[in-house]
């Protein structure tokens, strides 16, 4: 019996799936190579894939909604954008009123010391105003015992007078008449007179009278030094009070800067940590999300491997007795 028709049939046959087997495994075993390398994009990797209507509707509901969420979380980004700037600009201008109010302090503070100066200044022109007064009347005084010393004629007159005069008064002497004999005798008798023991007693008056005036001047001169004491007593009194209640100030502007300082120091060191622990948070997500990504890769691609078509098995050849 002859076979050959028969075997060349079915050698006709079953030739190209023998070709298709080879192609498929030539492509399984190219994809078994490509798994070291890259994985292609995921819209090439999608084009091979049919989902059904109602997945595509899913994913582009999800889609929606991410994308209304990174639009809320760049709007709220934005707000706190916004807040922060306005933060910043209000900080800015404390700081700058902060840096006014200390000028203006320093100003009041270098104004109080010039007002004590002035006000030293004042009094010691008040003393030595005093001191020209008892120096005038001791002046005056001087005059008086020299007036009195020297004696004041008939025919003399003394004007005191604060402002001088707009007229000179000049004093006129008497006009002498008579025996010049009876003259000259005269002038020996009033001289015999004035040696006669007149004189005495006029410098004991002088000198009583002098020695009752010199416990005035001094008494005037202790008034002048207890009422300059007293200012005196009065203005450091004054001066120590101001310096005390500026102290205070500073000290308590120190205290309100260093509890500030320590309550933003708390508040940053909070800041601090919290960034730490949402930046760990942040990057033990990320991993676990890039965990999950190339987890779900790997069953989309082990999908995309089940989902291509296989390969037909290769019948035996049966043999005709």
């Amino acid at each position: 019996m002859d076979f050959s028709p028969h075997r060349g049939m079915h050698e006709g046959r079953y030739r190209s799936p023998s070709l298709q087997d080879t192609t498929m495994s030539s492509s399984h075993t190219q994809k078994n190579r490509g798994d070291s390398t890259p994985l292609p994009p995921i819209n090439e990797r999608l084009a091979f894939l049919r989902p059904s209507r109602e997945l595509l509707e899913y994913y582009r509901k999800k889609i929606a909604e991410f994308d209304e969420e990174h639009e809320d979380l760049v709007k709220q980004l934005e707000q706190y954008k916004a807040t922060f700037e306005e933060q910043h600009k209000l900080q800015w201008e404390m700081r700058q009123r902060e840096e006014e109010i200390s000028k203006l302090q320093k100003a009041l503070s270098d104004m109080q010391v010039y007002l004590f100066q002035e006000r030293e200044h004042v009094l010691r022109l008040y003393s030595e105003n005093d001191r020209l007064k008892i120096r005038e009347l001791e002046d005056r005084k001087k005059i008086q015992k020299l007036l009195a010393l020297v004696g004041t004629s008939e025919g003399d007159v003394t004007y005191f007078h604060k402002e001088p005069p707009n007229k000179v008064t000049i004093p006129q002497r008497a006009v002498q008449s008579g025996d010049p004999y009876a003259r000259k005798l005269q002038r020996s008798g009033q001289a015999g007179t004035k040696q006669a023991p007149l004189k005495a007693p006029g410098k004991q008056d002088r000198s009583k009278e002098g020695k009752k005036e010199d416990p005035q001047i001094l008494l005037l001169q202790v008034e002048e030094l207890q009422v300059q004491l007293e200012e005196q007593t009065r203005l450091s009194k004054e001066q120590i009070e101001t310096l005390l209640e500026d102290r205070k100030v500073r000290v308590e502007e120190t205290q309100v800067q260093h509890q500030r300082d320590q309550d933003k120091m708390k508040s940053m060191t909070d800041k601090l940590n919290k960034s730490q622990k949402l930046l760990y948070e942040s990057t033990r997500d990320f991993l676990q999300l890039k965990f999950e990504c190339r987890a779900n890769e790997k069953i989309l691609d082990g999908r995309e491997r089940s989902a291509a078509p296989r390969a037909r098995p290769v019948p035996r050849a049966v043999g005709f007795k």
